[in-house]
């Protein structure tokens, strides 16, 4: 039997819950097997409450696409670092008003040739409607090759995506800069006509839960970049597989 590593739970994921404490942010990850025999890794971000403790609806964590962008260039405390690759990404992205899809690829790009010349047979890259990129999972390998593709990939990724993948992500998925990830992600499928426009972030929540089915089709390539794009990653039977190793050890 193959061991299969989501990519998603070992990198991406991990990713996530550094920038979310960056902005000083709490949140709950629910990784659930869903009705559809799909897996789904959600990273509920619930960080801005009222005074009684439920969750403060509407609250943003940028006002405007340069506002947020200068977050990142601004803050002396990021770890890892800004890189100047990134840096230099995000200066053009702010003054343009946008980060453009060929700088995206590009820095995804970049973070395949430096796999790549570490080693590693393949990497592949999962694309989805709204451009986002995301590692494929992988056939697990040894403990000792697990531990080297950690170090390599958080090498790679922290020079060249981790920061751009937030703000492209945040583009396309939350573009009203909504501090909670399931009122970002609910706002993403209203503006696509995936769910009537009375769904709530907290009947998101129930449904995630509860992993018994939601009120969106999880199919639809429309509502899974939605997903992805709101750290919300979901692995069925169909998504590709990477082949990492050489030879095994």
């Amino acid at each position: 039997m193959k061991k299969i590593f989501l990519e998603t739970l070992n990198g991406v994921l991990l990713f996530t819950l550094l920038i979310m404490g960056l902005t000083g942010c709490s949140a709950s990850q629910t990784v659930s097997a869903d009705s559809d025999g799909s897996t789904t890794s959600d990273f509920t971000n619930d960080d801005s409450k009222s005074s009684d403790g439920t969750p403060q609806q509407g609250a943003r964590i940028a006002s405007s696409f340069a506002d947020y962008i200068d977050y990142w260039l601004k803050n002396p405390n990021l770890d890892p670092p800004l890189s100047q690759q990134q840096r230099t990404v995000l200066e053009t992205a702010k003054q343009s008003g946008e980060l453009s899809i060929s700088a995206y690829e590009q820095s995804w790009s970049q973070y395949k040739s430096c796999m790549l010349d570490k080693g590693y047979k393949e990497i592949l890259l999962n694309r989805y409607s709204n451009g986002m990129l995301v590692e494929a999972r992988h056939i697990g390998g040894t403990a000792k090759q697990e531990e080297k593709y950690g170090r390599d990939r958080n090498s790679c990724f922290n020079t060249y995506v981790m920061y751009i993948q937030d703000v492209f992500g945040t583009q396309k998925g939350n573009p009203n800069y909504y501090s909670s990830t399931a009122e970002g992600f609910v706002d993403c499928l209203k503006r696509n006509n995936l769910v009537n426009q009375q769904y709530t972030a907290e009947q998101y929540r129930q449904e995630a839960q509860a992993g018994k089915g939601y009120s969106y089709d999880t199919t639809n390539a429309e509502a899974r970049s939605c997903e992805v794009a709101n750290y919300i990653f979901r692995s069925t039977e169909d998504d590709p597989t990477e082949q990492l190793w050489q030879s095994p050890e």
